[in-house]
């Protein structure tokens, strides 16, 4: 019997390439060894890594920037991230990917590479989603520190 993969979104790369490297380099500050990440063209982005007691572990993550946008009448502290992946004129339902086998960890996030944080969403409470919400909308996530 074949599994299939997760359903995969051609992304700009030099857009992307800070999120891939932010989650790499978060792993490996605590003791990690990367055994496969997926290049940042195409999402989600899958990172295979071993920990320092030899455990192997992966994720499948679908990651956005998250943004400060000062909005009037809006905390200070609120960042939130656009959900865009696929084209608005196609079904605008996507399934997020949970692997059948339990092998890989689903997340769903927002990363600030320049502020240092990001903040995670439960992938299966959001599943299936909507990555284009309207003709110039995208789904907004908002969170505040």
């Amino acid at each position: 019997m074949m599994f299939e993969g997760p359903r995969t979104y051609r992304v700009q790369r030099a857009d992307r390439e800070p999120l891939v490297r932010f989650m790499r380099e978060a792993l490996e500050s605590r003791g990690c060894r990367i055994i496969y990440a997926s290049e940042p063209d195409r999402a989600p982005f899958v990172i295979a890594f071993e920990t320092l007691a030899g455990e192997r572990m992966g994720v499948v993550a679908y990651a956005f920037l998250a943004t400060r946008t000062p909005t009037k009448n809006r905390p200070d502290d609120e960042r939130s991230f656009q959900v865009k992946y696929g084209s608005k004129l196609e079904n605008n339902l996507h399934e997020i990917y949970q692997d059948p086998l339990g092998l890989l960890t689903t997340v769903f996030l927002g990363i600030s590479p320049d502020e240092g944080f990001f903040v995670a969403i439960d992938p299966e409470l959001h599943n299936p989603t909507k990555f284009f919400t309207g003709s110039n909308e995208q789904r907004n996530f908002v969170m505040c520190e």
